[in-house]
């Protein structure tokens, strides 16, 4: 199945686990990928692009220079977590705003207008589970995934005329080597795969999910 097949997708913070599952699944199904990363994850196939996304201007510049673009998957973001709200302090919730927030706003302010004027595309983010339903220790993660919804279903309302989805996924844990590292007790089996998230990510980009926006669909696997 070749659903992508002419269509050019950017995939940001394409080096990661779900990053890599992500564009993968878009190849296999014929999408051209660019990959905005801070560091080239040297994918075969792919173009790269260099890019700190808290920079607006710079988001900006370099996503008009690859226009046109059918969809953006914004997987870039952070975490931090194991601390209570009170225990954290200012700069732990400004990360996770620049990190979650910030990125995707950019991301989504340079990548609309073009989308908007074709008539076409799709973004899609990448949210948490926490965003709805919220976890002791995750005070400022959740609280940031929880403005990324809010701006992905207020972002659907602005767009809905014109032909162009916004969705996010939420995830619950992802079962890469970083978290297997960090919950080296858990059941490994019941995480969500990247691969099962990327297929999910991979409809949203499709024409058959032309009906949806302002979706936040939960992806939690057996946790």
């Amino acid at each position: 199945m070749e659903r992508f097949k002419g269509r050019r997708a950017l995939v940001t913070g394409g080096g990661g686990a779900l990053g890599r599952a992500v564009v993968g699944r878009l190849q296999v199904e014929g999408a051209a990928v660019t990959v905005a990363d801070r560091h080239d994850p040297q994918i075969p196939g792919c173009a790269f692009l260099s890019l700190d996304l808290t920079d607006a201007g710079r988001v900006a510049s370099a996503l008009t220079a690859i226009d046109p673009l059918d969809a953006v998957v914004h997987v870039a973001g952070g975490f931090t977590g194991g601390m209570r709200a009170w225990d954290a302090d200012a700069g732990d919730l400004q990360k996770m705003l620049a990190l979650n927030v910030e990125t995707a706003w950019n991301v989504a302010r340079a990548a609309l207008p073009a989308m908007v004027a074709a008539g076409d595309g799709r973004l899609v983010m990448i949210g948490a589970r926490p965003a709805v339903q919220p976890v002791d220790g995750l005070a400022a993660y959740g609280a940031s995934k929880a403005a990324l919804t809010h701006l992905v279903q207020t972002l659907a309302l602005e767009t809905r005329a014109s032909g162009v989805t916004v969705n996010a996924v939420l995830p619950s844990v992802i079962d890469t080597p970083v978290n297997r590292e960090a919950m080296a007790g858990a059941d490994f089996e019941r995480w969500v795969k990247p691969e099962s998230l990327a297929a999910v990510i991979a409809f949203l980009c499709s024409a058959d999910a032309a009906d949806v926006s302002g979706a936040l669909i939960p992806v939690y696997g057996r946790s």
